[in-house]
């Protein structure tokens, strides 16, 4: 996704830039990247916050079996 709309950005910006399609068409571009971006982090601290639950739960619990990586309680 993100290489496509690399890819397109390279491509408008060797065209004329004072046309303002060409203005819009980058610029939805960027739209693109932030949308993008946006998604990979509510999904990368989505799964950050059920780690530390998990560990958290563990901790409480008090479980023989469950190991808690105490790296995911420490970087909150």
């Amino acid at each position: 996704m993100l290489q496509d709309t690399s890819a397109r950005v390279a491509a408008l910006h060797e065209r004329f830039l004072a046309s303002t399609s060409v203005t819009q068409a980058i610029a939805g571009c960027f739209i693109e990247i932030d949308r993008c971006l946006a998604e990979y982090l509510v999904a990368f601290y989505s799964l950050k916050i059920v780690c530390f639950l998990h560990s958290l739960l563990c901790l409480v619990s008090g479980h023989p079996n469950c190991k808690v990586n105490m790296i995911y309680t420490k970087s909150w």
